[in-house]
């Protein structure tokens, strides 16, 4: 019983020796994905949301009234600077044409003969056979019929233009869009509603807004030359094409703190569309040789910006306060704070502390296949 009681206690305190030796914690690793800070040259630029309008919008709208009888085009249809478009009854324009060139030669008959009773009263006058008083009606009859004439002139080109009216041409060169008056309507001069309308398509009218800290930017860039201008459809994102600005607003709108820029890109494939939403890129000016890490590096602290610097010696991170500029196509530029070949974390990044351990899964699979 006594030997019993031995191996219980030996037992006893070989549990409570085991108790008081704690073994030690391993010390925890992050696995993260390594950046590196690069140096290039990189272009300043303002990106927008903008729309594509046609350089010119024409109403084509009656000018003189009456049934409409024909329509030339069809709807949808592209037409030439100069194409007939419709054809409004022209009887009665016709009409008014006639009876005012018959009024115009009426009246230069009329001057004809005022004119040669001036001519065969002139020596009569001169003899003293008729009064000046006569002579004078004559020599003022020859006037108010040249005045007669000239009136009647104008209303023959009043009336050859009402004629012309009668069959609408287009002013422009593009397409035209659905009749909003068939033929067999009749139309009023002038009316509100017109009889289609005729877009532009190329080139390509793009307006866009930017807000007014971008605009002191574009400002200080147009005074050094033109600006790069690229436009990009939302379904052809690698595809931008170069155009022109040609139109700044003068005002900013208060409403929503924008200013409103135009600009016109070649069109001959017709890829831009009025109406359609395209991205917008107005390039400024080239950061030659900048310091920059991918956009993922660089957090928002407390303190401002900061990245977690990779030391391959010891694989441990490092806190790092840094100045950051510009933001471009994924990246940024690094005023202050890293130099040209160090490694930063750009995944990873939430768990960390300075000093952390830190590995990276990537080079270990690899390393482990080979």
């Amino acid at each position: 019983m006594k030997y019993q009681i031995k191996i219980v206690l030996l037992l006893l305190a070989f549990l409570c020796t085991a108790c008081g030796k704690k073994p030690a914690a391993p010390e925890r690793v992050y696995p993260v994905t390594l950046g590196d800070v690069t140096e290039r040259d990189v272009t300043v630029f303002v990106e927008a949301i903008g729309n594509v309008y046609s350089l010119q919008t024409v109403q084509v709208r009656p000018q003189v009234g009456g049934i409409v009888e024909k329509a030339y085009v069809k709807q949808g249809s592209y037409v030439k600077s100069g194409d007939p478009l419709y054809k409004i009854d022209p009887r009665p324009y016709q009409a008014a044409l006639d009876n005012a060139k018959a009024v115009l030669e009426k009246d230069l008959a009329t001057l004809k003969y005022s004119e040669i009773q001036v001519q065969r009263n002139t020596q009569l006058a001169s003899q003293d056979f008729i009064s000046k008083l006569t002579y004078e009606q004559y020599q003022s009859q020859v006037e108010f019929n040249k005045g007669q004439v000239e009136s009647d002139k104008a209303n023959v080109a009043i009336a050859e233009l009402n004629l012309g009216w009668t069959t609408p041409l287009s002013p422009i060169d593009g397409k035209i869009s659905q009749y909003n008056l068939d033929p067999g309507n009749l139309v009023v001069a002038n009316d509100t509603v017109f009889l289609t309308d005729i877009r532009q398509i190329t080139p390509a009218d793009i307006r866009f807004n930017i807000n007014q800290a971008d605009y002191l930017r574009v400002q200080n860039a147009m005074q050094k030359g033109n600006l790069k201008f690229f436009v990009l459809l939302p379904q052809e994102k690698t595809s931008p094409r170069e155009g022109e600005i040609y139109f700044v607003d003068n005002h900013l709108d208060t409403a929503t703190g924008t200013i409103l820029v135009k600009g016109t890109v070649s069109n001959e494939d017709e890829k831009f569309w009025p109406g359609e939403f395209v991205r917008v890129r107005l390039e400024l000016w080239t950061l030659p040789k900048a310091v920059v890490v991918s956009d993922e590096a660089v957090k928002i602290g407390q303190e401002g910006a900061y990245v977690y610097v990779y030391h391959p010696d010891t694989s441990t991170v490092e806190y790092r306060k840094v100045d950051k500029g510009y933001s471009s196509e994924g990246t940024v530029v690094i005023n202050k704070g890293l130099k040209v070949g160090e490694k930063v974390i750009i995944k990873g990044q939430n768990n960390l502390l300075p000093g952390s351990k830190v590995s990276i899964p990537s080079q270990e699979n690899q390393q482990a296949g080979k």
